[in-house]
């Protein structure tokens, strides 16, 4: 919301700015639009109410409007749905390739899969075929939130889910039933307290922020009607005729209405000015009346009026939302106006072109026309009319109600009756058919021959003859998903950048290499002016003639690559034409009706070309010369391997003579263990002879000094006995 010091104009002025915009866009658009929308509708469904049906008359309609949507839609969804690339962003500027293809990536991914892509494609293109312009919408939903009551909660899960990050509790009633909880009384003894149950009202975040796509009613848009396109108009805005007040009041916080003037706003129910809303129905429109206020229809108008807010005289975007006459919101937006108008086939200098309808509904109405006239005359000679005289005829019933095998009772002598002649005519009509749908053939491409509904239209006709009326039938068509393409579509994915790179943080796309897996991108790194192509080359035709165009293009690039590979400098061009190659032939897999084409064939990337024509830049030799520096290094290559052989048989020889010497060094510390073991042998032997003379001297001497010791003792013995011997006798010994 803007602030108060901010505005330059009450509410009020506001209100009838926007109150202009409408009634002047309603009054542009119910005189010259809305007529032949609803029209066209009701032609659509076979509904034919501006031809004056006659009593007991035919109530053919022949169905051409719908006729050609249903051949011409096909083709066109085939155009933007066969390929899972819808969109390629391109890089402006150097280095930001791998923004360009994240781009593409979350581009693709996220409108096919988050947004039901095929869906918005289908609506889309049907409206601009139906009634000259399809609209779509792109923005920016910070969070989708979900409305829930919770039963029978204990305060417990009360505090839980107020922790709880993604969840408002909106209000809690307390229940009459109650539970038992532990506590602490006054004197901290434990106690029993009975606690109520409560009934929670939350509101949930289900979805983060993402890009919100749809496809609105064409008739509900609201625009100037000097402007030529929705970016340039001081005028647009669109409106919702379906939201109830109970989706108001659920609008009211994340837009800022006054709920207050919500519950005042009167119920707008049942909308006599809106012929195509009326249209659209098939079993015809009820007008609704809800049983309860919060149920009642009210038509909310989102307007962007361009306005002089802070008064420096430069007009300003804002956004207003309005119902009942009142503004209910407004704020400066700054962003694109989300609505992208689909064309079909666009008149310059006007906002509204032409619709396959439009084309078509004259020679609808004329063959209708002619188709009852023709069945009437066919009636009228089945069934002629007769001519019977009164009173002829006894059971007058069976004139009027005939049936097979009835009598007819008539009075004897009455006059005979009469039948009534018809001229057939019809044959006149059925003839001017082939006219009508040559024009329809002239104006939109479609015909007999090029929806291979006719064989003998081919019989007098060369292949040539055939396949240029074919290619003309197909040209027309490719226009219009052309006209889809870059005039609706181009603009619609641009604005889907702007949103992404300016609110989306991070988001996650599939992994090619890495099946189930996804990898993070982060848009605000982009840029979002970089150039968007929507892919619109096959589709129209058939798979066959798709196959057939792109075999022959393979067939030319892979000849002009084989002609420049063999100019001498021009390899770096033949080596681009790879890419381009691999292209055409997940193009020709596509066309074949091929899931996931690219699994199919290899990935190049500009770094791989890069790198093939560095290579295939440097100088090439002359034959004769590689023929001789091959000869010179098939030369040096035996001279090396002689060298090396040589150098083995050295290390060999060396080698052995090592393994000689060190055997030697081992006999030889053998022959010298074993010599020193023989001396310390022979020193042993002789220490143990030694020993051996020793011990027998040292006995010998031993026995000896034995001997001498007795002896001796002998000799002392005998000696004492001579010395007794010569005492007196009676004496003492002297």
């Amino acid at each position: 919301m803007a602030k108060d010091e901010d505005r330059r104009f009450e509410d009020v002025d506001l209100s009838a700015i926007v109150a202009d915009g409408i009634a002047s866009s309603r009054a542009y658009a119910q005189s010259e639009l809305d007529g032949k929308r609803s029209l066209a509708l009701e032609y659509i469904q076979g509904r034919m109410r501006d031809i004056q049906t006659l009593p007991n008359r035919s109530k053919l309609v022949s169905r051409d409007v719908a006729d050609t949507l249903g051949w011409v839609h096909p083709g066109i969804m085939r155009v933007f749905t066969s390929s899972q690339t819808v969109v390629e962003y391109e890089a402006v500027r150097p280095g930001t390739s791998q923004w360009a293809k994240d781009a593409t990536e979350f581009m693709n991914y996220d409108f096919m899969c988050n947004n039901d892509g095929y869906r918005i494609f289908y609506n889309a293109t049907w409206d601009a075929l139906a009634l000259d312009m399809g609209l779509c919408s792109s923005e920016w939903v910070p969070v989708v939130k979900k409305r829930e009551t919770i039963r029978r909660q204990t305060l417990e899960q009360l505090a839980l889910l107020e922790m709880e990050e993604d969840v408002e509790i909106l209000t809690a009633k307390p229940l009459e039933e109650m539970y038992e909880t532990e506590s602490v009384d006054e004197f901290g003894y434990p106690a029993i307290v009975m606690q109520p149950l409560y009934d929670v009202k939350v509101s949930r975040v289900v979805k983060q922020g993402h890009i919100r796509d749809e496809t609105l009613r064409p008739e509900n848009l609201l625009i100037n009607e000097m402007a030529t396109t929705i970016e340039e108009s001081n005028f647009v805005g669109y409106r919702y005729d379906n939201k109830t007040r109970s989706d108001l009041m659920e609008m009211a916080d994340a837009y800022g209405f006054d709920k207050a003037i919500i519950r005042e706003l009167p119920s707008d129910g049942f909308n006599d000015d809106d012929p195509v809303g009326l249209s659209r129905d098939l079993e015809g429109f009820t007008d609704y009346n809800s049983p309860t206020r919060s149920g009642d229809i009210i038509d909310l108008y989102r307007c962007f009026p361009m306005v002089d807010v802070d008064g420096d005289g430069i007009a300003e975007c804002v956004e207003v939302w309005y119902a009942g006459n009142k503004v209910l919101a407004w704020q400066v937006w700054e962003d694109d106006i989300p609505y992208t108008d689909i064309p079909c086939y666009p008149v310059p200098h006007r906002f509204n072109g032409e619709s396959v309808a439009d084309r078509t509904m004259d020679i609808q109405r004329a063959k209708t026309v002619l188709l009852r006239q023709a069945m009437d005359n066919l009636y009228a000679t089945n069934v002629p009319t007769q001519e019977v005289e009164v009173g002829s005829v006894l059971n007058p019933d069976a004139l009027v109600q005939k049936r097979f095998g009835a009598i007819m009772w008539k009075k004897a002598g009455s006059a005979p009756i009469v039948w009534g002649t018809v001229p057939y005519v019809a044959d006149k009509v059925f003839a001017a058919m082939p006219y009508f749908d040559e024009m329809r053939a002239m104006r939109t491409g479609v015909s007999r021959t090029t929806m291979a509904l006719d064989p003998e239209a081919l019989q007098n006709q060369t292949a040539t003859a055939a396949q240029q009326q074919r290619d003309a039938g197909y040209s027309q068509i490719e226009l219009v998903a052309r006209n889809m393409a870059e005039l609706g579509f181009v603009r619609f994915f641009k604005k889907r950048l702007k949103l992404a790179v300016k609110y989306q943080q991070v988001a996650s796309v599939p992994a090619p290499e890495e099946e189930g897996e996804f990898r993070d991108v982060y848009p605000q790194q982009w840029d979002d002016d970089m150039a968007a192509t929507v892919n619109t080359g096959l589709g129209t035709g058939s798979k066959d003639r798709d196959m057939a165009m792109l075999n022959t293009m393979m067939n030319v690039q892979t000849g002009m690559a084989q002609q420049l590979a063999a100019v001498p400098g021009a390899q770096a061009k033949a080596i681009e034409f790879v890419p381009k190659i691999i292209d055409t032939a997940v193009k020709m897999a596509e066309s074949s009706g091929l899931k996931n084409p690219e699994s199919y064939f290899p990935t190049v990337s500009p770094e791989d070309v890069q790198q093939w024509q560095q290579m295939a830049a440097q100088p090439k030799t002359d034959p004769k010369v590689q023929i001789e520096q091959a000869k010179l290094e098939a030369d040096n290559a035996r001279a090396q391997g002689q060298m090396q052989i040589d150098m083995q048989k050295a290390q060999q020889s060396v080698q052995l003579e090592n393994q000689k010497q060190q055997g030697n060094a081992v006999l030889e510390q053998q022959k010298m263990q074993m010599n020193m073991q023989l001396e310390r042998e022979k020193q042993a032997g002789e220490l143990a002879l030694k020993r051996e003379q020793l011990v027998a001297e040292l006995q010998l001497k031993r026995e000896q000094l034995i001997a001498e010791l007795a002896l001796k003792r002998e000799l002392g013995i005998m000696g004492a006995s001579a010395g007794t011997s010569e005492v007196s006798p009676g004496g003492e010994p002297g």
